[in-house]
């Protein structure tokens, strides 16, 4: 699991090319699932906090994500922003 996350960090590279939607969609559909409710009821409470952290440090990243010309990485992207702003927010 810290793999990935650490992984999540060569997201950008991916973006400045132009290429990569598919392993940008996949860790967005990780991260999703780790992170945004329902889903993230079975996910351990240290290793949510470690994650939503080590996301949280990247939002300029998610809020580029929103410019893609996919819709899945769009809605991705909205989901764990979303699931972001309700953990420290609320």
């Amino acid at each position: 699991m810290y793999k990935i996350i650490n992984d999540y960090n060569d997201m950008p590279l991916f973006q400045m090319r132009g290429t990569g939607a598919l392993v940008v969609a996949a860790m967005l559909d990780l991260l999703t699932f780790a992170l945004c409710a329902p889903y993230s009821e079975t996910t351990d409470g240290k290793q949510f906090d470690i994650l939503l952290e080590k996301v949280a440090d990247r939002g300029r990243t998610l809020y580029r994500l929103f410019q893609a010309p996919s819709h899945t990485i769009v809605k991705g992207a909205g989901l764990i922003m979303k699931a972001i702003i309700e953990e420290v927010f609320f």
